[in-house]
């Protein structure tokens, strides 16, 4: 076990010696040895004393306090930062005094993020011909997309965020598409998602996020400092670079959750203003989601060395 998950009502999380356990209602209900975890991920009801806090802190888990409902709330205990501080100072150098650098590198991740969005609408012609002429027309507009982002002209990233946009409206124009209409997902939507779909989504993508500022403290970077996503107050703008180009992956794989019906409408409930999984549904996506992402993992970790060598090699 690498993942240890606490979400149901009345729940306590207690450390015994090298043990992580879970109590609910007063009733142990399971021990976890803390050397099989790798995180903990609890919901916002869970009572968590400052010891095991502590615990984890030592032991250099990450521990995931996940909001569904109010996302502003989730809050996240990472791994300390690894490495030398010069690294970080190399980081803020670049990051603030090279736009011109900063540029090339996001317009590059922009263009690999679309390519793999087109490449998730072409792999879905073959499984849905029937929608070959939606499919196929945007998949035809991605590559002219991707054409406009390799020739000169870009000069702000303002104007990179505008075509990245038209992308995702392409795209998620056409992904709704793949879903049943069962389960009326018609737009992206989040804070809180409105259908299933949108639920998986977010959730898949918050989860993705946490993974990635843990890859950037593991290589000595500042997850707050991107190159394409600017400061901003509560964010990890470099963790939100990292994750763009796979995002995609996510999203062919959430399609096959429910076009297998993996997960269905049963699976969730309304409430809240929100759709959320329920407490039959939550087990079959952890289960799946964190076996899912270990290949992610390992790009994702990659990605952060692969920053790292690339502000080496602009000093």
């Amino acid at each position: 076990m690498r993942t240890l998950i606490v979400d149901k009502e009345s729940s306590e999380l207690r450390y015994q010696g090298l043990n992580l356990t879970v109590y609910c209602a007063g009733k142990r209900v399971n021990s976890v040895a803390i050397k099989q975890l790798e995180r903990v991920i609890v919901s916002p009801h869970v009572i968590i004393t400052a010891g095991v806090l502590g615990v984890i802190a030592e032991q250099h888990l990450s521990l995931l306090v996940l909001n569904a409902r109010l996302p502003q709330r989730t809050a996240q205990l990472a791994n300390d930062y690894s490495g030398d501080i010069e690294r970080r100072l190399l980081q803020y150098r670049v990051c603030t005094q090279q736009p011109e650098f900063c540029l090339q590198a996001a317009i590059r991740l922009v263009i690999l993020k679309i390519e793999r969005q087109r490449t998730v609408l072409q792999r879905a012609l073959a499984k849905r011909p029937e929608l070959n002429h939606d499919l196929t027309h945007a998949v035809q507009q991605l590559t002219a997309l991707l054409v406009q982002l390799t020739e000169p002209g870009i000069k702000q990233i303002s104007t990179l965020n505008g075509l990245e946009g038209a992308a995702a409206m392409l795209y998620f124009h056409a992904y709704t598409q793949l879903f049943a209409a069962s389960l009326h997902f018609t737009a992206r939507n989040r804070r809180p998602p409105q259908d299933p779909v949108n639920a998986i989504l977010s959730l898949s993508y918050t989860l993705i996020y946490h993974e990635a500022v843990n890859a950037l403290k593991i290589q000595g970077l500042d997850p707050a400092l991107g190159f394409y996503h600017q400061p901003c107050y509560g964010r990890q703008s470099l963790a939100c670079d990292l994750i763009e180009p796979v995002r995609p992956y996510l999203d062919q794989w959430i399609w096959r959750l429910f076009a297998h019906q993996t997960l269905t409408a049963t699976h969730f409930v309304y409430e809240d203003g929100g759709c959320f999984l329920t407490d039959a549904g939550k087990p079959i996506f952890y289960k799946l989601f964190f076996s899912y992402i270990k290949p992610i993992k390992r790009l994702l970790r990659y990605y952060a060395l692969h920053w790292v060598n690339t502000l080496n090699e602009v000093n």
